[in-house]
């Protein structure tokens, strides 16, 4: 690994990248160094994060009595990532990829984060953010939390409302952050969204078992309690009953939708009417107007579990990125 990178050959400042690359339970050696030889105007201007350390009455903006260089350490930063970021500082922009995997682009993210040069990156993260955007998972893993991460910090508007769709229906419990940068509030509002959305269904199964135990019947005796019975028979064994406390851990919307309308509706009979057949049997014509499903269904409409929509960038405080990037994204 090379030690010294020279981003600007005349530049006044030494930026000192300590332990780049951090990798889990390193064995005991000496730390590594790698120095990159920046301009401290070009860092002024792309970053208020070194405007304060350079242009203020810090240690950093002090020039070593050695060779008058200015001096700024970093720690565990990911060199490629850091390498990157200051080439487009400085506008060295033939040395910038065109395309850079998730994991790298998620690394980046969090430097910009970090520095706050949000605009200065925003071009090239565009085009990074074109061609990854159609690898957006529609289930919860480490991808998901990278690209939750990468959508806010460059405020990708339609994918961050295709991530926490996605988180907002698959989540069983508070959304991890892998330590990433990802403001607190995000994942309170998918967490209180589950939580509420999930025992509203619950509500709409109690709210049925009521209504076929104690209301009035809609049609006739036996129509409301071959539907009670049906639905204290299913309930049970599609982890319905008994009803969850709050916080809710373990359930999420998706699969208790699910469970919820996949209720069985057993074929009821009208007793009104009857014909006898042959041999003076007697038998009942088919009743499904009152079908159990249909009752489940209807509850779960009116929820519009069906069309939830992801979160929108723009309730949350504080735009990263100076204009929002519309790209689009299938959203299923």
């Amino acid at each position: 690994m090379e030690t010294s990178r020279e981003i600007d050959p005349n530049g006044d400042v030494i930026l000192c990248l300590h332990n780049p690359g951090a990798p889990f339970a390193r064995r005991i050696s000496e730390p590594e160094e790698i120095q990159f030889r920046v301009s401290s105007r070009h860092l002024m201007l792309a970053s208020p994060y070194f405007k304060k350390a350079l242009d203020g009455p810090w240690e950093e903006s002090a020039p070593d009595t050695a060779d008058h260089h200015l001096y700024i350490s970093a720690e565990d930063w990911d060199p490629q990532a850091f390498l990157i970021l200051m080439h487009i500082i400085h506008g060295r922009n033939g040395q910038v990829p065109r395309s850079v995997s998730l994991e790298l682009l998620a690394k980046i993210a969090v430097l910009v984060d970090y520095y706050e040069c949000y605009e200065a990156v925003e071009v090239f993260a565009e085009i990074w953010l074109r061609q990854l955007k159609d690898q957006v998972p529609k289930k919860i893993n480490r991808e998901l939390i990278l690209w939750l991460c990468v959508s806010w910090i460059f405020s990708a508007t339609d994918i961050f409302t295709a991530v926490t769709k996605t988180a907002l229906e698959q989540a069983r419990g508070p959304l991890p952050t892998l330590y990433l940068p990802i403001p607190p509030a995000i994942v309170e509002t998918i967490e209180s969204r589950r939580q509420e959305t999930v025992d509203k269904i619950y509500t709409v199964l109690s709210e049925l078992y009521v209504f076929f135990r104690d209301g009035p019947d809609p049609c006739h005796f036996e129509c409301s309690a071959i539907r009670l019975g049906a639905l204290i028979k299913e309930i049970r064994p599609k982890r319905l009953d008994p009803r969850p406390k709050l916080p809710l851990l373990g359930y999420c919307i998706h699969k208790t939708k699910k469970a919820a309308c996949s209720i069985l509706s057993p074929p009821t009979r009208d007793p009104h009417n009857i014909s006898t057949a042959s041999g003076g049997r007697k038998t009942y014509g088919s009743y499904t107007v009152c079908g159990l499903q249909s009752a489940v269904g209807g509850k779960m409409q009116v929820l519009d579990l069906a069309g939830m929509p992801g979160m929108e960038l723009s309730h949350f405080n504080g735009r990263r990125s100076p204009r929002g990037l519309k790209l689009q994204v299938d959203i299923g």
